[in-house]
């Protein structure tokens, strides 16, 4: 039952029971020091007074008439003691007829006092106690509702303003009225971020799937063209060499998205310690041979050993790119420059350069310059995965080119 109440309904309820228990003990406060009041004789032992001496030997308990408000005094053996403790109730009260009477032996006395109109008037309280408690808890549970209901008014609002949400009206945020300090405004200001965050990625989405879906048709249409030259040139071995470099551009396409779809998942990647110096060499003689018809000038200035904690994938991954567009734009007897150490990793090249423009451009997905001074294929994902390697391992990258005068990646660790 408690899981199919609202939320207003269960605020009302807790405050109710709070509530409750509040008047209860404030009830029950005053019922005791009201019972203590009454029930507590005067002290047998105190000096008397002329008056009470008059009116504290009456032979005999009055049960037929109005009981006398002033004590009465027994001995222990009188046969009217034997009654009243034969008609006991409880502790020290006894109850004869219609009469309440308290009593308490002092000595040789027997001190009987009527307590009726006290009994009554304690039985009254608990009465009006009981109906306080009531009619406070419903006044609780009222009142309490109304003002529950009236706090989680924005609650409502921000409630419809989502269900009317949906993935291509992400770009209407939330309200947000009265002061940003408020808790339920605080959580439309937290929806807000998360659906600007989700409409980037929303777009970006977009935006991927139209550029991988155009790099995937390109070599597709590329088959399709050698497909129909075969038939009418009858040269399938030279053919045959194309269409298998095209379905390999696919797989590497592939490869490279599915890659890129693995680490953006990923909050961090794992490091380990490496040897920065051996992999860079390594590298280095890779490319020096792979471009060796540009006749290129390779100068590189790094420690024997160097070790760094790096994500394997990625160290490779990010030199790699960095090192192949040095090569790919750096112009025939060009120079490139690398250098390490424990701070960064710089690598330069003597190319085109990169304009201010589209500095900012070249770490986007499937960018690529409108005049890219060279003839190798490139998807435009090199510098892209690079830099969410570099991001993911908590490093940083940044570029600085000059136009006519070459350009410069450094790896910040």
């Amino acid at each position: 039952m408690r899981n199919s109440l609202t939320t207003s309904k269960k605020i009302s309820l807790q405050f109710t029971i709070f509530s409750a228990i509040l008047l209860c003990i404030f009830g029950i406060l005053v019922n005791i020091i009201f019972f203590l009041s009454w029930y507590a004789l005067r002290d047998p032992e105190r000096p008397r007074h002329d008056d009470d001496e008059e009116s504290s030997f009456a032979v005999h308990i009055p049960l037929h008439k109005e009981f006398p408000r002033h004590e009465l005094r027994f001995d222990p053996d009188d046969p009217e003691v034997e009654e009243l403790l034969d008609a006991k109730l409880w502790n020290g009260v006894a109850k004869l007829d219609d009469y309440y009477l308290h009593y308490v032996i002092a000595g040789d006395k027997v001190i009987i006092r009527n307590i009726s109109s006290q009994i009554e008037a304690q039985m009254a309280l608990l009465r009006v106690t009981l109906v306080l408690v009531l009619v406070g808890s419903a006044f609780a549970y009222g009142f309490s509702f109304l003002f529950v209901k009236k706090a989680l008014k924005k609650l409502k609002k921000l409630n419809q303003a989502l269900e009317k949400l949906d993935i291509d009206h992400l770009n209407q945020p939330l309200l947000v009225e009265g002061n940003p300090k408020d808790e339920i405004n605080k959580v439309s200001q937290k929806f807000n971020l998360a659906l600007a965050k989700i409409q980037r990625q929303t777009l970006g989405l977009k935006d991927f799937i139209k550029n991988a879906s155009h790099e995937l048709k390109t070599p597709l249409m590329t088959i399709f063209t050698l497909s129909d030259l075969a038939k009418k040139t009858k040269d399938y071995e030279a053919i045959i060499k194309k269409i298998k470099a095209e379905a390999k551009s696919m797989d590497q396409l592939l490869e490279t998205l599915l890659l890129i779809t693995q680490i953006e998942d990923k909050t961090e990647l794992p490091k380990q310690e490496l040897n920065l110096s051996q992999s860079l060499k390594g590298l280095l003689e890779q490319y020096q041979l792979t471009y060796q018809e540009k006749n290129l000038n390779f100068i590189s200035d790094f420690p024997p050993s160097l070790t760094k904690k790096v994500h394997p994938q990625g160290r490779t991954t990010i030199v790699s790119n960095l090192l192949s567009n040095a090569c790919k734009f750096t112009p025939q007897g060009g120079t490139i420059q690398i250098s390490l150490n424990d701070q960064e990793l710089k690598i330069s090249d003597t190319g085109p350069g990169i304009s201010k423009e589209q500095q900012e451009k070249i770490w986007e997905r499937f960018w690529q310059a409108e005049e890219s001074h060279t003839d190798t294929k490139s998807f435009g994902l090199g510098l892209y995965l690079a830099q969410l390697f570099t991001q993911k391992q908590g490093f940083q990258l940044a570029v600085s080119s000059v136009l006519g005068q070459g350009t410069t990646f450094i790896l910040k660790f």
